[in-house]
């Protein structure tokens, strides 16, 4: 009986403290339950606010990337505006030179037209002195010759004329060409007309010789002038001063 009663016990016990490791093994098992739907509501509320915030930054990411490309196209904008400034400068500098190159080219032509027109004038002006000169000289000649002619005929009449004899000359080859007066070019020289000598034979000489000499106008007046004697070199006062010098 004693056995039985201390089987008993411990088998009570034992079944006790089965019971209780039931009873522990439920609790356990009822508290990780518990522990697991905490850890999925909070999983899950981390995951929600995770994708929020997510959700949240990924917009903040838009907007500034929105604004970062706001920025970049205000910026090319402003380079653009920049250079237009740039270039409008510059070509505003560039007209500015055009403009005053031309002005230059354009005063530089007016100075050299203006010479030009200076150079001219100066050169008609001595044609117009030369031809002048030539004109003035042929009427001194002339009216050289004419009053020696005179002189002639006024001593035809006066009964003072010698019988007509030709100077002797000789025979001087004529140049195909003028040539000029220099001191050693004059060869030939002119015998002087004192105005009773014939008159037409003097001329025809007188023309050989400043044709053998290459005598301008000029020079045969101021020959003519010089070669005159007696009677014939009163004519020389009878001439106006501008002519006789």
């Amino acid at each position: 009986m004693p056995i039985t009663r201390a089987m008993d016990e411990q088998l009570k016990v034992l079944l006790e403290g089965i019971n209780a490791l039931k009873n522990g093994q439920e609790e356990t098992r009822q508290e990780m339950q518990k522990c697991l739907v905490d850890t999925k509501n909070e999983l899950k509320d981390r995951i929600e606010k995770g994708e929020e915030q997510t959700k949240q930054e990924m917009q903040k990411g838009l907007e500034d990337m929105q604004k970062g490309q706001e920025r970049m196209q205000k910026c090319q904008e402003d380079l653009k505006n920049t250079l237009e400034k740039k270039i409008d400068n510059v070509e505003e500098k560039i007209n500015s030179v055009e403009e005053k190159i031309a002005l230059k080219v354009e005063e530089k032509i007016a100075v050299v037209e203006e010479t030009i027109e200076k150079k001219v004038e100066q050169v008609e002006e001595r044609i117009r002195e030369q031809v002048e000169e030539k004109y003035e000289v042929a009427g001194n000649f002339s009216l050289i010759s004419q009053q020696v002619e005179d002189l002639e005929k006024k001593l035809l009449v006066s009964g003072n004329k010698n019988e007509s004899k030709i100077l002797p000359f000789s025979p001087v080859p004529v140049p195909s060409s003028p040539v000029p007066v220099t001191a050693s070019t004059v060869s030939v020289k002119l015998s002087t007309y004192d105005g009773k000598t014939n008159w037409e034979v003097y001329k025809t000489q007188f023309s050989i010789i400043s044709e053998a000499n290459g005598w301008t106008e000029g020079v045969k007046a101021c020959q003519l002038a010089a070669s005159l004697r007696g009677e014939a070199a009163k004519i020389l006062q009878t001439l106006p001063d501008t002519e006789s010098g």
